[in-house]
């Protein structure tokens, strides 16, 4: 007769691994709920916590135009005045172009930032057949277009001046959605009436703005006079340029209240 088995326990039963399998379910199920316990206390934090803005680094500004942006090799051109006054904006600055020269030579002036994309004797179109890679490489925020003299002294009308201005902006846009967009009425030249372009132009920079790419128009005609502001009453003399300038200043202040995005962008 087989002795009783009066333990309670069965045979073959092992107690001890039972009890550690249960302990090691137990200790990584604690873990576990600590774990997503944290992960969402970590989440809700920084969901609590806003995001930082973005840093705003120099405003990569694009002087466009034609001599009257480049200047000849005894004036500054409205480029130094300019400068000088964004020293004192909200913001920093960087002028940004494809080339760093006055006309025929060297900026008489070497205490800015001379890189622009003023060139001599161009047309709106000469420019759009550059500016794409022009805006690829610069890859400029804001754009201060003083252009259509050439064009007008040329003989072209008007209309397809300010059309060209149209697809100057696009390929802008292009290269750089967010861009803001200063677009000159331009100043007075002798030999031409410059009244009915500068309507068209004013005209044209109402319809091309837009929240994301602003447009400001910049009324460099009223106010300008060729006797005091003109040397050969086409370019501007010192006084000129920085009639330019100040006229230029706050249009870039106004773009950049419009939108974050072309200085921080």
């Amino acid at each position: 007769m087989s002795q009783a088995n009066v333990s309670g326990i069965v045979p073959g039963f092992n107690g001890v691994g039972i009890l550690m399998q249960l302990w090691r379910a137990i200790f990584l199920g604690i873990t576990l709920s600590v774990l997503l316990s944290g992960c969402g206390s970590s989440s809700s934090a920084s969901e609590a916590v806003s995001a930082p803005g973005p840093e705003c680094k120099p405003a990569r500004i694009m002087p466009l135009g034609d001599s009257i942006t480049q200047a000849n090799t005894v004036l500054a051109s409205y480029r130094r005045p300019l400068w000088i006054k964004l020293q004192g904006a909200p913001f920093k600055s960087d002028f940004v172009g494809s080339t760093r020269s006055n006309h025929n030579g060297p900026n008489p002036y070497q205490d800015f930032d001379l890189d622009h994309e003023g060139h001599w004797g161009w047309t709106a179109n000469e420019v759009i057949s550059m500016l794409n890679i022009w805006a690829a490489a610069a890859r400029p925020n804001i754009a201060l277009i003083h252009l259509g003299t050439n064009d007008l002294h040329a003989g072209q009308g008007a209309d397809g001046v300010v059309f060209e201005l149209g697809q100057i902006v696009g390929i802008l846009r292009k290269q750089r959605p967010n861009i803001g967009i200063a677009l000159a009425a331009i100043i007075p030249s002798s030999g031409l009436d410059v009244s009915g372009f500068n309507s068209k132009v004013k005209a044209a920079a109402t319809q091309l703005d837009s929240p994301g790419s602003p447009v400001v128009s910049v009324d460099m005609q009223a106010g300008f006079s060729i006797a005091t502001h003109s040397w050969d009453g086409v370019h501007p003399n010192a006084a000129g340029e920085n009639f330019m300038a100040e006229r230029w200043y706050p249009a870039i202040i106004k773009l950049a209240q419009k939108s974050a995005a072309v200085v921080c962008g």
